[in-house]
């Protein structure tokens, strides 16, 4: 059975930024590709201004205008067009479970959101209670009109990361199957904050000791990263280790990945709870707020 990717579309050129990296997915998984909108509840009171008819038709419109478009470039097959009903958050979460998507695509605003529009704040919540990985785009606003987005994105580094922790490593299974279809070069990140605090009221002291646990807590971290590196090149991966030393795990992440050149950027987060460790969390947050890269976003179960 095929893997499926849906996308879900509020009708704005932004939110259909997602679309050229559902499109690279798919090809390499040979995914099938579904284009969901959701129409939302007529508004308590009706005021009289609210048609769910004429709703319910700019929906299926549009989607269909949509998927005319993809199906239309080199012969690529129709992706499926489904209309929803509801919350936009609920809504979506119920239908990727019941559909059995494995991936879901969509654009977020990141630092702030367009009032026309659902699709920012619907990202966030998704990946805080969605039953899927999602791969979450954040383009610029100004440029969103300029995308192309009928042709695939190119996706040739992509940037792991890691904090030590077995809820981190959650986005290895993935990423290995990922790398086994896209190819591409992957960096094997682990980010070891400075350490912080005053061990000593002496300063000579403090000075002396927070420079051994930065030696240690760097030594440790590329241990862990050449190891990681080792299980994605066991994979077929072309995969390298890399540590970074930075004020925080998020800005760590960040650093590196314009370094690096990456196109892509794949790491954990708790979602709504449980998980309280270096990287997983609040990090990834800061991460997609902070990065204009495609974030690849993977929720541990349990």
């Amino acid at each position: 059975m095929n893997k499926r990717i849906m996308v879900p579309l509020d009708g704005s050129a932004f939110s259909e930024c997602a679309l050229p990296w559902a499109l690279a997915v798919a090809d390499a998984w040979n995914a099938d590709l579904e284009l969901v909108n959701v129409r939302e509840i007529a508004p308590e009171p009706d005021l009289g201004f609210w048609n769910d008819e004429a709703a319910a038709e700019w929906s299926e419109t549009y989607l269909a205008r949509a998927a005319d478009r993809i199906e239309a470039s080199d012969g690529r097959a129709r992706p499926d067009t489904t209309v929803l009903t509801g919350a936009p958050s609920d809504a979506l979460r119920d239908h990727a479970e019941e559909s059995g998507a494995d991936l879901v695509v969509m654009s977020t605003h990141g630092r702030g959101p367009l009032s026309r529009f659902w699709i920012g704040s619907v990202a966030d919540s998704y990946v805080r209670g969605g039953p899927t990985p999602v791969l979450l785009v954040r383009p610029s606003e100004d440029d969103a009109d300029e995308v192309d987005r009928t042709r695939p994105a190119t996706i040739q580094r992509v940037l792991v990361a890691l904090d030590g922790s077995e809820a981190s490593e959650a986005v290895l299974p993935l990423v290995r199957e990922v790398a086994d279809a896209v190819g591409g070069r992957y960096d094997a990140l682990r980010v070891f904050p400075y350490p912080g605090g005053f061990p000593s009221p002496y300063l000579s002291h403090t000075v002396a000791e927070n420079a051994d646990a930065l030696e240690k807590g760097r030594e440790s971290a590329r241990t862990y990263a050449v190891r990681q590196a080792e299980h994605l090149k066991a994979a077929g991966a072309h995969a390298e280790a890399h540590v970074v030393v930075d004020r925080s795990p998020a800005a760590g992440i960040l650093h590196q990945s314009e370094a690096s050149g990456a196109d892509m950027i794949v790491m954990a987060t708790h979602g709504h709870g449980g998980v309280r460790r270096a990287l997983v969390g609040s990090v990834a947050d800061k991460v997609v707020r902070g990065s204009t890269l495609p974030v690849l976003v993977v929720r541990p179960e349990g």
